[in-house]
C-alpha cells in the first residue's frame, strides 16, 4: 500500500503531491548530541502544503517521537524544493523498520531523524549516521535526509 503511495505520479495537486494516499505529514532532521549550538539540532515538518522548522532546538530522546515546536514557517519555494527531494525517494524498507533508534546510542555520532504518518500508520526513526550499523537498504535514504536538511537550512 505504501509502495503505491511512494511511486504514484497520477492525480497530482498543484503542490506536487499525489491527492490520495499522500502522508498526513512527515518530519526530518539531524541531531549532533555533543553540540549545544542552535545549528546542532535541526528539525523540519512538512504538512498540508507547508514547511516549518522547529524552534525548540532541544536534543531528542532517541527512542521517542521528536516533539518540537514547528512554528518557524519556511517559504513555499523551500517546500517545493523538498517535495522534489522526497518524491519517490522514501524507500519501503525504511517504513518497514520498527520505530525507534537505528544503530547505537553514542554521544559522538550524528543522528538523522525521519517521521512519517499516513492514516493509522505512524513511524519514527533516529538513525545513527554510521553506515556500519545501518541497514544497506536505507543507506541511500540517509543521503536524501542530509540533502533535505541542507536544503531546508539554506
Amino acid at each position: 500500500m505504501l509502495t503505491a503511495l511512494l511511486l504514484s505520479a497520477s492525480c497530482v495537486k498543484d503542490e506536487g503531491f499525489p491527492e490520495k494516499d499522500y502522508p498526513d505529514f512527515f518530519a526530518f532532521g539531524q541531531d549532533f548530541p555533543w553540540c549545544d549550538d542552535e545549528t546542532c539540532v535541526e528539525f523540519f515538518r512538512m504538512e498540508s502544503g507547508r514547511l516549518a522548522e522547529s524552534v525548540s532546538n532541544t536534543h531528542p530522546i532517541h527512542n521517542e517521537i521528536y516533539s518540537g515546536d514547528f512554528s518557524n514557517e519556511k517559504s513555499t519555494e523551500k517546500y517545493q524544493q523538498l517535495v522534489a527531494i522526497f518524491k519517490n525517494n522514501i524507500p519501503q524498507a525504511m517504513l518497514d523498520l520498527p520505530s525507534g533508534l537505528i544503530g547505537t546510542e553514542n554521544e559522538f555520532f550524528k543522528y538523522m531523524y525521519f517521521e512519517y504518518k499516513i492514516g493509522s500508520y505512524h513511524g519514527y526513526w533516529h538513525i545513527e549516521q554510521n553506515f556500519s550499523t545501518v541497514p544497506a537498504e536505507i543507506q541511500a535514504f540517509m543521503n536524501t535526509l542530509s540533502n533535505a536538511v541542507f536544503t531546508a537550512q539554506n
